[in-house]
């Protein structure tokens, strides 16, 4: 199992692969690890897979706020508590 960047970006992979073979059903194993292959050629510095991986985050958790009723300043004033 490697370590650092590249470790976690494996797992990443893991995740979206598994993602991606629930989204299309059984036996999308080949075309699952096929895009996983891709996500990591397309994202290969750490900086561009930081921002993409960032950016995918923080979009569903604003999702999320809205649907709860969360601002930005309640989550900087829970940080300031912190």
């Amino acid at each position: 199992r490697a370590s650092g960047s590249r470790g976690v970006a494996e797992e990443v992979q893991g995740d979206e692969g598994g993602q991606q073979e629930v989204e299309a059903g059984g036996g999308a194993r080949a075309r699952a690890r096929r895009h996983a292959s891709a996500y990591w050629q397309r994202l290969k510095t750490v900086g561009s897979w930081i921002r993409y991986e960032l950016s995918d985050f923080l979009y569903h958790a604003m999702v999320l706020m809205v649907e709860r009723g969360v601002t930005w300043e309640d989550i900087t004033r829970e940080l300031a508590d912190r």
